[in-house]
């Protein structure tokens, strides 16, 4: 909320302010992406998944107990600077 009011007094739409996503999957491990809030996660998804070498059909991503698609957005999904998207795999990779 800080970062959207600080947009908006600079001119700026809240949907173009960079967010920092910590991505943590089930070992513990933290990646962080930083993206804008409009940015489909989709390009978040498949970074990750091509840096750690898994199919994405095979990745679990939730954000507050609820499942996030490529098609989502941080601002659509309330994900705000500094917040916690977990990932889990699933099956064979």
């Amino acid at each position: 909320a800080a970062a959207a009011a600080s947009a908006a007094a600079l001119g700026r739409s809240p949907l173009y302010v960079d967010v920092t996503i910590k991505v943590v999957n089930e070992s513990g491990d933290a990646v962080f992406f930083k993206c804008k809030q409009s940015t489909a996660l989709g390009k978040l998804i498949a970074a990750y998944c091509s840096r750690a070498r898994l199919h994405w059909e095979g990745v679990r991503w939730e954000f507050d107990g609820k499942a996030v698609t490529e098609h989502d957005t941080p601002g659509a999904l309330g994900i705000n600077d500094g917040d916690l998207v977990d990932v889990s795999v699933s099956g064979a990779q």
